[in-house]
């Protein structure tokens, strides 16, 4: 069953397009960096890249650890 134009390919590309933009807005600035090169250090400790399985825990990892720095520390 299709719910109105989510399955035209146009559409597709819109959603994405505009997905893609917010991920370019939101990107990491300088002063951020400090809080996403931690998550990624955190993230490399805690799961190794030897299983193809854990490359994806571990981009998962880098998104809310990254997201949990952001929302509860404050900024400098």
């Amino acid at each position: 069953m299709r719910i109105g134009f989510a399955g035209r390919p146009w559409f597709r590309r819109v959603v994405f397009g505009w997905v893609g933009a917010l991920v370019l807005a939101g990107s990491p600035a300088v002063a951020r960096a400090d809080c996403l090169n931690e998550a990624i250090e955190s993230c490399n400790a805690d799961f190794s890249s030897l299983s193809d399985r854990l490359t994806g825990i571990r981009g998962w990892c880098y998104i809310i650890r990254w997201s949990w720095c952001e929302a509860f520390d404050p900024e400098p």
